[in-house]
């Protein structure tokens, strides 16, 4: 929201009157079997340095059922399962915040309840909707070879992956589970990297200097399989939802390779760091104008719309949260045109 970060809207930490079954939780509060689309949310859960989260397959009766294989795999770790949830996110009953955003998957449509001062009427709403901003992907024969990229910033990317039934399950460092195996161990090889804004695979003499990475969905810079030679020098890394800098891959050669040219080396890299933004969202992506234009080329990957009308008070606040007013401006975008909701 006018170049800011915002927060996907979720209830208050470690909600209490969770208890786990074989297929999800029991819960105690009767709010929850009255949520409209109980499939939009998503449990997030800290174990340690894991932050894991698992989306909603169903809730009824006070049960709620998580979708598979999320839930199987936050099991098979010993020791490292999955626990109650820490928050709940993404339901239309948790936007209760100014600045809090819920995406309705079933409607398409997507909702912002302004901070104080905000206008939708003038403001520059951006939602991501690309993953890949820059992929370089040369051969051990044909590596990709001395190619710069100097004072650019690469900024607003998503990853939806997290969001999918299989959920963000971590097994090591960012590299989560997929698939249906027996056992943990059993999942090591299928293990996923977490994808980067700018890819680099294969490439030798690769040289990032005076960049600015953020605002991005997963990694920001991505050295996979063969990158040798990278020189990442007096860029800037801020409010990546991942990690700013990722180098090697998860496959066999990566890890025994049989030549020395599949084998990432690490990067020369002064470079600057910036804390990560704890409002850093994946969202899927659009872009809505204050004022119609003209509409985009293919290659600018957004959507304009024209500007709504006044908006209509709504959505009462949370009794558990920070006070707020009783009445908020709910706004709504459907099918690239955003309108009022009450």
């Amino acid at each position: 929201m006018n170049g800011e970060s915002e927060t996907r809207a979720r209830g208050d930490k470690n909600p209490a009157g969770f208890s786990q079954t074989s297929t999800g939780y029991t819960f105690t509060d009767p709010a929850l079997n009255a949520y409209k689309r109980p499939s939009d949310l998503e449990v997030v859960s800290s174990w340690g340095w894991k932050l894991m989260r698992c989306p909603v397959q169903s809730i009824a009766d006070f049960k709620m059922t998580m979708q598979q294989p999320c839930w199987h795999n936050a099991h098979l770790q010993q020791g490292q399962e999955i626990q109650n949830p820490t928050w709940l996110e993404n339901a239309r009953e948790l936007l209760d915040t100014p600045g809090e955003w819920y995406l309705d998957k079933g409607a398409g449509e997507l909702y912002y309840m302004p901070k104080a001062g905000q206008n939708l009427s003038t403001a520059n709403v951006t939602v991501p909707l690309v993953q890949d901003l820059v992929d370089l992907n040369g051969t051990k024969a044909a590596p990709v070879s001395n190619v710069s990229f100097r004072g650019i910033t690469f900024a607003n990317s998503t990853w939806l992956a997290p969001s999918s039934p299989e959920g963000l399950i971590e097994g090591q460092a960012g590299f989560r589970m997929v698939g249906n195996d027996p056992t943990f161990d059993a999942t090591r090889l299928k293990w996923q990297k977490t994808p980067g804004a700018v890819n680099v695979d294969h490439g030798h003499g690769i040289g990032f200097e005076d960049n600015t990475f953020t605002q991005l969905g997963a990694v920001g810079l991505n050295l996979d399989t063969g990158t040798q030679g990278t020189d990442i020098t007096g860029n800037v890394f801020r409010q990546i939802a991942a990690t700013g800098i990722q180098i090697g891959g998860v496959e066999v050669i990566d890890a025994h390779p049989d030549d020395p040219g599949t084998s990432p080396r690490t990067p020369r890299s002064p470079t600057t760091w910036s804390p990560r933004s704890p409002t850093s969202t994946t969202a899927p992506s659009a872009s809505w104008p204050a004022t119609p234009t003209a509409p985009p080329s293919p290659t600018t990957r957004s959507t304009t719309c024209p500007t709504p009308a006044s908006p209509s008070a709504g959505a009462g606040a949370s009794p558990t949260r920070a006070a707020t007013p009783t009445t908020r401006e709910i706004w709504a975008f459907r099918s690239g045109t955003p309108h009022d909701q009450p």
